[in-house]
């Protein structure tokens, strides 16, 4: 079994190759992502202009962000203070959201034919992290003081 701390650690890990990604296309004013589903002009009918595009891509950096620290936040010391699902909700909410998205860019791929599946597979893997790492928080346990008998 996988430990928190390890869950933790492979679940921020598995976020840096989408913010990275990510940035690569905000700076450039393209949409996608590696691995990703191609990219047809169509898309680009949905923003404005590049600045539109790049704006587009630099909010999917702060999500992607959000759940490298999300992914973290269980290893800080404080943390261990606050109620385990406080940690848990959002680590579960991140998890489900990228593996369900991952899901339904794979069989988006097998149906429209625009490809996407390594991202898709990426996507679900680091869902599935995600929700590990979930179960690990709700898991957690703490000392219980046992009453004195006298």
């Amino acid at each position: 079994m996988i430990s928190r701390k390890t869950s933790a650690v492979l679940a921020a890990c598995l976020a840096l190759p989408y913010v990275v990604s990510k940035v690569h296309f905000a700076m450039a004013g393209q949409l996608g992502v590696h691995g990703g589903p191609r990219v047809t002009a169509d898309d680009y009918t949905k923003f404005g202009d590049t600045a539109d595009v790049s704006a587009a891509q630099w909010g999917n950096v702060a999500a992607g962000t959000v759940i490298f620290v999300i992914s973290l936040l269980p290893l800080a010391p404080f943390a261990r203070r606050w109620n385990r699902w406080v940690l848990a909700v959002p680590v579960m909410a991140a998890g489900s959201t990228t593996a369900g998205f991952g899901l339904s860019m794979i069989v988006n791929g097998a149906v429209t034919g625009r490809g996407g599946y390594p991202f898709g597979a990426y996507s679900v893997v680091w869902g599935a992290m995600q929700c590990a790492l979930a179960r690990r928080v709700v898991g957690r346990t703490t000392q219980v003081r046992q009453p004195r008998t006298s």
